[in-house]
C-alpha cells in the first residue's frame, strides 16, 4: 500500500494542474496542490489567512532580487540587518499579543516551476510543517524565483488574526520572543 502513495499523489497533482482546475497564478496552483496533498494524508486543509498572506508578501518583496543560488533546493530565510521580522509582523497588523506559533517557509526555484516548488514543500525539511495538522492557516506570495508560504494554527496561540490596535508592554515582548524563537529554531533546523 505504501508504494501506491507516490503515484496517487502525482496523479492528483497532474489532474489538478490540467483541465480539471484552472488557476490564475502560482499561488492558486500551489494552494490546490498542497490541500490535495493534505487531504490525501487525512489532514485538515489549509484556509487562506489575510495576515499570513501579507507577511508572505513582505518577505517575498525582500527576497525578490536575491539570486537563486541553490538550483531549486529549499533555502533558509536569508538574514538581512535592515529587515526586522517584528517590523513586518506589525506592518501586517498581526495580533502579536497571542501569535506564538507561525512559520515562514521561503523557497527559491528558477521560473517557479510548479512541480519543483511543490516538491520543495512536500519532500524536504519543510514537509514536517506542511504535514503538521496544527497548521491550518496559510498565506503565500511569489516574487521572481521566490515562493514564500506563511503557516499559522487555528489555536489562540497560533492564529494569525489581524489586531485591532498596536500593543505594547511585557506581553508583547514575550510574544515577539516566542515567535522569533520559533523562527530561529526553524532557521537552525
Amino acid at each position: 500500500m505504501a508504494s501506491l502513495k507516490s503515484p496517487l499523489l502525482f496523479l492528483a497533482i497532474f489532474l489538478l494542474s490540467n483541465s480539471l482546475v484552472h488557476c490564475d497564478d502560482e499561488e492558486d496552483n500551489l494552494f490546490l496542490c498542497l490541500n490535495s496533498h493534505r487531504a490525501y494524508l487525512n489532514l485538515p486543509t489549509f484556509t487562506h489567512n489575510e495576515a499570513a498572506e501579507c507577511l508572505a508578501e513582505e518577505v517575498a518583496e525582500i527576497l525578490e532580487d536575491r539570486p537563486c543560488n541553490n538550483g531549486g533546493a529549499y533555502t533558509k530565510y536569508p538574514y538581512q540587518k535592515d529587515h526586522n521580522i517584528t517590523d513586518l509582523i506589525l506592518k501586517c497588523h498581526i495580533n502579536i499579543t497571542h501569535t506564538k506559533y507561525a512559520v515562514v517557509l521561503p523557497v527559491c526555484v528558477p521560473k517557479l516551476e510548479p512541480t519543483v516548488v511543490f516538491t520543495n514543500y512536500t519532500r524536504t525539511y519543510f514537509e514536517k510543517f506542511i504535514n503538521d495538522s496544527k497548521f491550518t492557516q496559510i498565506g503565500m506570495d511569489s516574487e521572481n524565483d521566490w515562493m514564500v508560504i506563511v503557516l499559522g494554527t487555528n489555536s489562540s496561540d497560533g492564529d494569525l488574526a489581524v489586531s485591532g490596535a498596536v500593543t505594547n508592554g511585557l506581553g508583547f515582548g514575550r510574544t515577539v520572543l516566542g515567535f522569533l524563537l520559533g523562527l530561529v529554531l526553524y532557521l537552525a533546523y
